[in-house]
């Protein structure tokens, strides 16, 4: 099931640059190819990245009538949300140089801040809550939960937030 992620003391003591992050979003278990693909989890997945599809740099490089909006928040994995994935691994961390793991077509549960488990996962988080030094967070990521157009029981999953590990 999808959750948030509280942040913990012993992250912070390993990676004091994080103090400030309240939360992170996170699936339970993976998502992408050859994975378990729980509902909960799969529709975050696909209101995260519709979201960064939406708030998205990237929008303006595409041809004039390109449909953003297509991707459906329903919890179902299929051939549009591997695309997606893939997508956003290629343009948004390897692109701009992030470590988000190989382009798998997965993404993984974030387990430890400072491994790579989960990396697409904390990239995510990072590209919609603005996470620039010195600036606030994003409002929209901060209170996701709460969004008029997210599903009600992935609003609910979200809002019982949990310790990592």
């Amino acid at each position: 099931m999808a959750s948030t992620l509280t942040i913990s003391a012993q992250w912070i003591r390993e990676r004091p640059n994080i103090a400030k992050v309240p939360l992170l979003y996170t699936v339970d278990k993976a998502v992408g190819l050859g994975c378990p693909n729980s509902e909960l989890d799969v529709m975050l997945v696909q209101y995260m990245l519709r979201k960064w599809i939406e708030t998205s740099l990237w929008v303006g490089n595409f041809p004039r009538g390109y449909q953003f909006r297509n991707l459906a928040v329903s919890g179902l994995f299929d051939n549009r949300v591997l695309a997606w994935i893939f997508f956003f691994q290629l343009t948004c961390c390897s692109a701009w140089g992030h470590d988000a793991g190989s382009l798998t077509g997965k993404i993984e549960p974030i387990r430890d801040i400072g491994s790579t488990t989960g990396s697409t996962m904390i990239e995510l988080n990072v590209q919609l809550g603005g996470f620039t030094p010195g600036k606030p967070f994003n409002s929209l990521w901060l209170n996701m939960a709460d969004a008029s157009d997210m599903p009600m029981q992935l609003s609910s999953a979200l809002k019982k937030a949990r310790a990592p590990g």
